[in-house]
């Protein structure tokens, strides 16, 4: 009677098999309703940095613009540089908006060991242009190439990538017409291409809150592409307009076409069956320019020159967002 006591008093239970299968379903719902909130959690902490790197890029610009009096250029072409292999490699190409701003974004040592006399991707300048920098990089584009390859023979193999582009050079001037250079164009954007007279502040006739400075632009991991080189000529602007047909002359944020959305891979350069940025078709002053695009869902984040930042939606109406790019049309960019 006592080992039968003993017996029962120590019988095992376990889970029958429909209940074990419950348990792995209940699991599983569990999993499936967290993880999109964890994804979007995750996505919101990378767009707020992103946000940040912006600021600072925009506050920088100003301090640049305190310190010199005029904002600084989109790129510098350089002239007599010489025709030796170190110095021909990228041409007339020189420094960047983003290598001017270093000293003011906490990277003096790195403008420090730049030779602003020399191409961009010279001997002296390449451990400069081939660095990354955090803050010149959205940490939601994980594709992005994590470094260049220094001495490279292919010179868009030498920079290190970013994601933030300025807004540089002109729009058509109508939309049955072609772009015909920044100093012609019926609507200019803030930044130039030097030998052109730099942008000042009283210039920005349509207000510094009403006008699109800075852009996220997907820089490309392949080698032969530029797109979101932060040291090379044209590689770190954005232009809405990018094909050479005036029938697809205003690009929304993540566009290729004007009718298209979230299609984040742009086309080949224009007039060119090469992989480079897609570009402005300009033959006055060849100033290319890249898309606005992003990994973030529904738009881009945009750095207005009051020093905001705000998210555009890929759906934005793009005479507003022609309307944000300009610097002294008239325009109203309200909606923005």
């Amino acid at each position: 009677m006592g080992r039968l006591s003993m017996q029962k008093h120590h019988k095992h239970y376990a889970f029958t098999l429909v209940e074990l299968l419950v348990v792995i379903a209940i699991i599983g719902i569990l999993i499936a309703l967290l993880l999109p909130a964890v994804q979007a959690a995750r996505e919101a902490a990378r767009r707020s940095q992103c946000t940040n790197n912006l600021k600072q890029i925009a506050l920088a610009t100003h301090n640049y613009h305190d310190t010199h009096k005029v904002f600084p250029p989109a790129a510098v072409w350089l002239a007599n540089y010489g025709t030796d292999s170190a110095n021909f490699r990228d041409g007339g190409y020189g420094a960047t908006w983003a290598t001017m701003l270093l000293p003011f974004m906490e990277q003096s040592a790195l403008h420090d060991q730049y030779d602003f006399s020399l191409p961009s991707d010279h001997d002296v300048n390449e451990p400069v242009v081939s660095t990354n920098i955090a803050g010149l990089r959205c940490p939601s584009d994980d594709e992005l190439t994590p470094t260049s390859n220094s001495g490279d023979t292919n010179p868009n193999n030498r920079y290190a990538k970013g994601n933030y582009a300025a807004r540089a050079g002109g729009l058509y001037s109508n939309e049955n017409g072609a772009p015909n250079g920044w100093e012609n164009a019926q609507w200019k954007g803030p930044f130039t291409y030097r030998p052109v007279r730099s942008t000042k502040m009283a210039d920005i006739r349509d207000g510094t809150s009403n006008t699109v400075f800075f852009s996220e632009i997907l820089g490309q991991p392949s080698g032969g592409d530029c797109r979101g080189a932060w040291g090379r000529v044209a590689c770190n602007t954005f232009s809405p307009h990018t094909r050479s047909t005036a029938d697809e002359w205003i690009l929304g944020p993540n566009a290729n076409t004007k009718a298209s959305t979230n299609l984040y891979d742009a086309p080949p350069y224009c007039g060119s069956s090469s992989v480079h940025p897609e570009c402005t078709d300009d033959a006055s002053d060849g100033s290319g320019g890249t898309g606005a695009r992003s990994r973030h869902p529904g738009g881009v984040n945009c750095a207005l020159g009051d020093g905001s930042v705000r998210f555009v939606s890929e759906t934005i109406d793009r005479l507003i967002w022609r309307a944000a790019l300009t610097i002294q049309a008239g325009d109203n960019s309200t909606g923005i």
